[in-house]
Order: C-alpha cells, then sequence, then structure tokens
C-alpha cells in the first residue's frame, strides 16, 4: 500500500530514527508525505532493478541495496508544520540526487504521481 499514490490529503509517514550510538538520547522523527515516500520507494527500486553494473540475469545483491538510504529522509526530521497542509503541497526535501535518478535514467514517469511538476527542475 505505501507503493500506492496517497488519495485522502492527510496520509502522511512518520518514521521514527533511533539514534546508533546513544540510546538513551532523544529519538528524531521524519515527517514525510505519503506520496513522496511511494515515489522515492519507487525510484530507488528501479535503480536497484536496472543497475548497469549488474550482468543481466544475475541478482542484485546484497540485499541492502534497494534500501532507501536514511540520508534520503534527513530534510523531513521534526517537520511537523507540514501537517497544516494537506499532503499534496508539501515540499520535496529529499535529497535532489535520487529525484536525479529518475530523471536521467529513462524509466518513465513516477505512475500517477502529481510529483513530476515539482521535481522536474531537479533534472539537470
Amino acid at each position: 500500500m505505501a507503493q500506492q499514490i496517497a488519495v485522502p490529503e492527510r496520509e502522511w509517514f512518520s518514521f521514527v530514527e533511533l539514534p546508533a550510538t546513544e540510546p538513551w538520547a532523544a529519538p528524531r522523527t521524519l515527517i514525510v508525505a505519503r506520496e513522496h515516500v511511494a515515489a522515492v520507494v519507487w525510484i530507488v527500486h528501479q535503480d536497484w532493478l536496472t543497475d548497469p553494473s549488474i550482468p543481466v540475469g544475475q541478482r542484485n545483491t546484497p540485499v541492502e541495496q534497494p534500501w532507501v538510504n536514511v540520508r534520503v529522509w534527513k530534510p523531513y526530521a521534526e517537520r511537523w508544520d507540514l501537517l497544516t497542509e494537506p499532503a499534496s503541497m508539501a515540499p520535496v526535501l529529499s535529497d535532489e540526487q535520487i529525484w536525479g535518478w529518475r530523471w536521467t535514467t529513462g524509466w518513465g514517469g513516477l505512475p500517477g504521481s502529481s510529483l513530476a511538476p515539482d521535481i522536474a527542475h531537479l533534472a539537470k
């Protein structure tokens, strides 16, 4: 379901990042519109599937490769203010490199997404 485009305007993810080295420290919460999560997951998966360094017919390993790196979500840390607007109005804050992959590799559009106009400027 996370990979489908959000229908209600109030669909959000809140990722909780627990400190790795100081477990007693306060966790960070990353507030991300569901459509942004779906788009990033799709982009990372497409990058994994089409990695030119993997020979045809060989499995893309290690399994960690298709995971979304936490750096993509860092700009959404403690952005509770985003919840005051509809999810479709949320600004694209994630790492520009990830959006650039989508525009430079010819994978086609983000299925059913309204994000294309917001990220088109990243295709440089």
